[in-house]
């Protein structure tokens, strides 16, 4: 427990005192598709697909060109109601630039691998409202690059029971380089989101949302102000 307040209080503190010098909005649709599987009471896994479009050059059409295309694996432990582990032990990422200038339209994507490892508490505040804590790591080797950077990242929401199939989620999450990069870029990225999560069915949920989101690219020195809606589809298989 007291791991996960010092990560919180170094995310908090990282904010209050990083005050990014510009800032240029940008506009996204992330879009992930999830199926999920039962593999033991306390163990599930799963494999997600991800689409995300962004607006063309002096445009805010956020489905006007490709971002990003991702497959990943996932496998989770649930330890207790509280307490949950996940590992992520395989991932592949198709990353075009993020597009800043006209001639970045027809840039070739990058590809990356990904190694990723989580824990995640959560706990009751007060009837019907939670507090979320998820800190991880990930690995990523850029292969046309050869980069390989190691980049931590940590979660705090609220989750709210408005009705029986319907929660909302509010969170920050702060992502940080820890190594292979230089220092002033030590700062990757932060998020503040909001979603909605729907049970369609016993076996479907959807969730919409928005992330604002303050960036600082690895290949550049200014800030990038992004602004994201969300569409999520999680399907779950059942023995």
């Amino acid at each position: 427990m007291r791991l996960f307040k010092i990560i919180s209080s170094i995310s908090i503190l990282f904010l209050l005192f990083h005050d990014p010098l510009y800032a240029q909005a940008h506009y996204n649709a992330w879009f992930r598709g999830t199926v999920s599987a039962s593999l033991h009471p306390k163990m599930r896994m799963e494999a997600e697909v991800q689409h995300r479009r962004q607006n063309g050059f002096e445009n805010h059409n956020m489905l006007h060109k490709p971002l990003m295309h991702s497959f990943r694996t996932w496998i989770h432990y649930q330890h207790n109601d509280a307490l949950r582990f996940s590992v992520s032990p395989f991932a592949c990422f198709s990353n075009n630039g993020i597009i800043q200038q006209k001639e970045d339209e027809w840039l070739l994507p990058n590809h990356e691998i990904r190694f990723t490892a989580a824990i995640e508490l959560q706990k009751p505040l007060m009837h019907k409202l939670h507090y979320i804590i998820r800190p991880g790591i990930e690995y990523r080797w850029f292969r046309e690059r050869n980069d390989k950077i190691s980049r931590a990242r940590n979660k705090f929401g609220l989750k709210y029971e408005i009705a029986k199939k319907l929660n909302a989620l509010v969170y920050d999450e702060l992502l940080l380089n820890v190594s292979g990069v230089s220092s002033d870029h030590f700062f990757d990225h932060n998020r503040l989101g909001v979603l909605m999560e729907y049970k369609l069915s016993q076996k479907i949920k959807a969730e919409l949302g928005y992330i604002y989101i303050h960036r600082l690219p690895l290949k550049h020195d200014i800030y990038l102000a992004e602004n994201n809606a969300i569409m999520n589809i999680t399907y779950h298989l059942y023995k």
